[in-house]
């Protein structure tokens, strides 16, 4: 983040085609400058009582009529943050941990986010294998929205200027996302 003299004129991250794994705390620690909120998550509960009580009765519901809703919380930020200058750029394969990132940079109101909008997807599956049939699945254990209480899944962060990325950029390896965020977060 800083230059011989200690100081970035600008810093660009490319989130592009980064599906998470681990939420990065302690970059969003360095970086955010204004309180930041996290995502609003519900998750069905089940009562061991009363699934007993369907199963033995045959009136096993679709979904457990207990809902467990969390967040959005609120982060606010350290006194000896990095004050610079900061773009995110994403796109459709940005996802998982990586898109809680950039929604929570989004909503600090850090910097602007450029590209396509990310995955939409809320990581933390439960994960089933079948080896013997060679196939596995994943299904998500909540549903995720915005600290606005807008659907998060399937929709994903939104960048703040959309920049599609074309075919025929691609075959001649000209990357328009990256120049154009590059050249906006120096001229901010």
């Amino acid at each position: 983040m800083r230059s011989q003299d200690g100081n970035a004129p600008a810093l660009l991250l490319d989130l592009r085609d980064n599906n998470g794994g681990s939420s990065p705390g302690g970059l969003l620690s360095a970086i955010m400058t204004n309180p930041y909120r996290s995502t609003l998550l519900s998750t069905p509960m089940t009562i061991a009582g009363s699934d007993a009580s369907n199963s033995f009765n045959g009136s096993i519901p679709a979904l457990p009529t207990t809902m467990m809703q969390s967040g959005p919380d609120v982060t606010l930020p350290f006194p000896d943050v990095w004050k610079g200058k900061i773009t995110l750029l994403i796109n459709g394969g940005t996802a998982s941990a990586c898109e809680g990132f950039a929604l929570r940079f989004k909503d600090g109101d850090r910097g602007l986010v450029f590209g396509e909008p990310s995955f939409g997807s809320t990581g933390q599956p439960y994960f089933v294998s079948f080896p013997e049939f060679g196939m596995s699945f994943r299904v998500s254990i909540k549903r995720e929205y915005f600290p606005d209480g807008r659907q998060f899944e399937g929709l994903g962060v939104t960048p703040d200027l959309s920049i599609p990325l074309t075919r025929n950029e691609l075959r001649e390896g000209i990357d328009t996302q990256l120049e154009l965020a590059a050249k906006t977060v120096l001229a901010q």
